[in-house]
């Protein structure tokens, strides 16, 4: 079989991500009216833009091929619901042979939602931040029937293994994790919760002015607010009310190489880093959140965040003693800018939709980003581990440590 102009094998750390992380949902949330030919139009360009969109992924004996069909003509789906709709959608089966994405329009009485579901081989969430840029931005001009531009590409994103032993961050090239997909190669497999707080303008503004004031990151103050909420949770009289607490947080290293590796470069450079730190009731979250985020910075320096595949496949013994410690997972997004809005429309909304079930360990795990000047903490659960009152307690603590930083 002849081999597709645009297509490579995945490397090591794509594979993971392929067999072992569910494709999650971006939305935009829209109040007015979308034209559902200008946006297929738009989006059919953003797919000139980063052609890797177009591609689907097939097995070749052992190893996956990323191939893009020049002749996929990629369309959208057009839906009436809500955002219970939106979940039933991340449930779905999930095939990448058929497309590494899929961009949906589900509409209902108040909001229309734009959502794009994409295998994590190939996005991430800077690269969804980009791509719906990019769709907002050629959207707008459409409607308004301005002259459209575009930068076009003929090429896949590099493989990251590739551009880690390039740029010189030392990798161990142990391959993929002995059983990968397998249900009992990593946590298991349960009912997942999600609950999200999102807080105002005002209180959003003032963390990175206390941040600054205290040396530290508003990485660091979530954190910190995060490790004692989650502490002030536990029984009044249980060990669990003091002691260690660990922080694993989720690192996009494209930023540490050297040079930078660019958004639309490479995808899966996450790096983990587990900070381990005194928490007791009566601990101050400023304090708590400098100490992980200096922690975070020595790593770094020191290049000793490993990435996220090599831990998963080996593991270290740091990093099993601390998933004896109680604590929690994070991933921060960033501030992701206000999208451009288009005529007849205004985004009010960035949310991402996980599956209902899958693999979670006992710990909750943090989605953090702001959008458009807004806070939001987004807690995953494990609905065996947190009842629908301990998910409420948790929601309202954090609610209180994160306002109680702003001052």
């Amino acid at each position: 079989m002849a081999m597709p102009e645009i297509c490579r094998y995945l490397d090591d750390i794509e594979t993971v991500f392929l067999r072992n992380v569910s494709p999650p949902i971006q939305v935009a949330e829209i109040e007015g009216e979308v034209d559902v030919s200008s946006l297929a139009c738009a989006y059919e360009l953003v797919c000139v833009r980063y052609p890797v969109l177009k591609a689907r992924i097939r097995s070749d004996r052992e190893r996956f091929l990323l191939e893009v069909d020049p002749d996929h003509r990629p369309g959208i789906v057009v839906r009436d619901g809500d955002m219970e709709t939106l979940r039933k959608l991340a449930d779905s089966s999930w095939d990448p042979g058929n497309g590494v994405a899929e961009l949906s329009i589900v509409r209902d009485r108040r909001f229309v939602y734009v959502a794009l579901r994409a295998d994590h081989a190939v996005i991430d969430g800077l690269n969804w931040t980009a791509t719906f840029a990019e769709l907002w931005r050629l959207y707008s001009a459409i409607v308004e029937g301005t002259e459209v531009s575009i930068q076009t590409t003929r090429s896949l994103p590099a493989a990251p293994l590739e551009l880690f032993t390039e740029r010189g961050w030392n990798v161990t090239a142990v391959g993929p994790p002995t059983g990968a997909g397998d249900e009992e190669s990593g946590p298991e497999l349960c009912d997942v919760v999600d609950e999200r707080v999102r807080f105002g303008r005002e209180i959003t503004a003032a963390l990175p002015v206390v941040a600054r004031q205290h040396g530290t990151s508003v990485h660091g103050l979530v954190c910190g607010a995060l490790l004692l909420a989650m502490r002030r949770q536990a029984p009044p009289a249980s060990s669990a009310h003091y002691g260690w607490m660990s922080c694993t947080s989720l690192v996009d290293l494209r930023k540490h190489l050297s040079p930078p590796v660019g958004v639309d470069e490479a995808v899966g450079m996450l790096g983990t880093h587990v900070a381990n730190v005194v928490v007791t009731v009566a601990s101050d979250p400023i304090a708590i959140g400098s100490q992980v985020k200096a922690q975070l910075t020595t790593a770094l320096q020191e290049r000793a965040v490993r990435p996220m595949w090599e831990l998963r496949a080996e593991g270290t013994r740091d990093q099993q003693r601390s998933a004896d410690l109680p604590g929690l997972s994070i991933t921060n997004l960033g501030r992701v800018p206000r999208f451009e809005q288009p005529p007849g429309m205004v985004i009010t909304d960035w949310l991402r939709v996980f599956k209902s079930r899958d693999h979670m360990s006992h710990r909750p795990l943090f989605v953090v980003y702001t959008y458009d000047g807004h806070l939001s903490i987004l807690g995953r659960y494990s609905a065996s581990v947190y009842s629908p009152q301990d998910r409420q307690r948790m929601s309202k603590a954090i609610e209180i440590q994160v306002s109680a930083l702003a001052g």
